[in-house]
This record gives C-alpha cells, structure tokens and sequence, in this order.
C-alpha cells in the first residue's frame, strides 16, 4: 500500500467518524444550548471545530487528487469527485447555516443544519467503506 493510500485513508477515517460524531450529537445539541450563552458558545464552535477539521480536510483533498492523477483509476477518480463533493457541501449547505447562526439561535436554521448534513456523512461513510474494501482487496487478493 502506498503512502499516499494510508494517508488518504487514514484522514478519510477520522473526518467519517467525526462527521457521525457532529450529525448525531453534535449538531442536535445545539437546540438544548441556551439562547443567552449560544452566541458565545458557536463562536467557540467554529474555532474548535476549525482547528480539528481544516487539516484533515486539506490532507484528503490533495491526497485524494494525488491518486486519481497517479492511479488514474475510475475508483480514484470517483474518491476525488467524493471529496470535492464533500467542499461542496460544507461550502453551499454547511457553512451559509453557521454564518446564520453566528448571528443568534434559530432553531429552524438548527434543524436544517442537522438535515444539510446528511450529504457530508453519506459521501465520507460511502468513502471509508469503498477505501476499507479496496484496500482489502489490494492486500488480501494480491
């Protein structure tokens, strides 16, 4: 297995499990934040979560386009498209909800951020198992 390989996959791991951490209770936690102390707390948010997701993200997307350009590959090519539809969707779904609520509580804009965030979870679970399968079977049927 290449390096690149155990890279991507590694960073496509942790973001998977992180995205499943953030849709089931993250994101529905934030109805139960009180409005006083919201404010503060999505200001904290945003930087913590910054912190935790930027590198990680920035490590699978040029890890990703790496190996669709080396392996030129159908299931590379489909990783990569995976991941760009991923900054797609955190750029137009995820993002716009969070600027909204930076500006206080909105349980509605809570609840769609919840529902928006199914798109990011499917890809990055539907990445984890086709990187978990494909790894098997270039190291178990070699």
């Amino acid at each position: 297995m290449s390096v690149a390989l155990l890279i991507n996959f590694c960073a496509c791991l942790y973001l998977t499990g992180l995205i499943w951490t953030i849709q089931i209770v993250h994101y529905p936690a934030f109805s139960h934040i009180g409005k006083k102390s919201f404010n503060q707390f999505i200001k904290m948010h945003t930087k913590r979560m910054g912190y935790i997701v930027s590198a990680p993200m920035l490590i699978e997307l040029i890890s990703s386009s790496y190996l669709a350009m080396d392996h030129k590959s159908i299931f590379f090519y489909a990783n990569f498209a995976f991941v760009i539809f991923i900054w797609i969707s955190t750029a137009f779904l995820s993002v716009p909800k969070h600027r909204i609520l930076k500006s206080g509580k909105n349980k509605s804009t809570i609840a769609a951020l919840v529902k928006t965030n199914w798109p990011r979870t499917v890809l990055w679970t539907c990445r984890s198992l086709s990187m978990f399968v494909y790894i098997l079977n270039l190291e178990f049927l070699k």
